[in-house]
């Protein structure tokens, strides 16, 4: 048996051990884990033999499929988020073009009262036009 494939079988073997032994309910073990166990190092396992790295990462749920999916996810997810904080964006375009109106028509008033203060502080009275329900001879 040549040295790669006694290697490729410590390594197999050593990861089939510490599956068996973590259990169904255990974690499993990790590429560093195995390589300690077979007495090499976790980089040769991820570039000599990546075949059985990535039995390891599926086994941890971290495999290449595995990650694709959950960058699917994780896309959809943004994706989600970003569509609400548009609306979200829109909503509030929209109230701020409210409020923005609501604040011109206020400083006007504000003027407008500014002025009517600084008539009564000079001692006048102002002027305010006549309505319907005065009559011609009704004192201002």
């Amino acid at each position: 048996m040549s040295k790669s494939l006694d290697t490729a079988k410590r390594i197999s073997l050593a990861f089939t051990k510490l599956k068996r032994d973590l259990g169904p309910q255990g974690k499993a073990p990790s590429i560093s884990e195995v390589a300690r166990l077979a007495g090499v190092s976790h980089t040769l396992i991820h570039t000599k033999y990546p075949e059985i790295a990535e039995q390891i990462r599926v086994a941890r749920g971290r495999g290449a499929k595995q990650r694709l999916e959950k960058q699917r996810d994780d896309l959809k997810t943004t994706l989600d988020r970003s569509a609400e904080l548009r609306n979200d964006l829109k909503e509030i375009k929209r109230i701020n073009g409210r409020l923005a109106s609501e604040n011109a028509r206020l400083t006007l008033l504000v003027k407008r009262l500014e002025k009517e203060v600084a008539v009564l502080e000079a001692g006048v009275r102002p002027l305010r036009p006549r309505t319907s329900q005065d009559g011609p001879g009704s004192n201002l």
